[in-house]
């Protein structure tokens, strides 16, 4: 089952933050300061963090879950990234908070969200593309194939 099958038929409400409460987020829970820009996601709210130096700008994704989401969900895909990337794969990992942890809340609206801090992978959004050219596809499938490969022997409660 799919996430996307998960919500068929039900509308996902996505967190409600604005860039301004994304960079308080940033530097209040992980000690970033930087610049927020949104990013596009069909169920989460997420941010890019660019921090930007005399020399250079690096960024960050800051990542607003959706409540729909238990926290062991959000744990093993915090896992599972760890997991890819010490495999040699090329992935956001989460990136530890002021506290330590690299699982955080934040209070907001009247809610209390899930957040969480990763490292940003630079690259094309495939969502503007209207249709996929055969190499797209075919990179598609080398890395789909590699993920499942790389994730056959991990375990996580979520």
């Amino acid at each position: 089952m799919t996430v996307f099958d998960f919500f068929a038929g039900e509308e996902l409400v996505r967190p409600t933050v604005t860039t301004l409460e994304a960079e308080r987020i940033a530097i209040e829970l992980f000690g970033i300061a930087g610049s927020a820009i949104e990013l596009g996601s069909h169920q989460d709210r997420n941010f890019r963090i660019d921090v930007t130096s005399e020399s250079s700008v690096t960024s960050y994704l800051l990542k607003v879950d959706n409540s729909a989401f238990s926290q062991a969900e959000l744990l093993a895909q915090d896992g599972a990234m760890a997991h890819l990337s010490a495999r040699g794969l090329r992935v956001p990992v989460p990136v530890v908070g002021v506290d330590g942890k690299t699982r955080q809340q934040w209070k907001s609206h009247n809610d209390t969200l899930n957040v969480r801090m990763l490292s940003f992978v630079e690259g094309t959004s495939l969502a503007s593309e209207a249709t996929f050219s055969p190499a797209t596809v075919s990179a598609l499938g080398t890395l789909s194939g590699q993920v499942a490969r790389e994730l056959a022997d991990f375990d996580s409660a979520g």
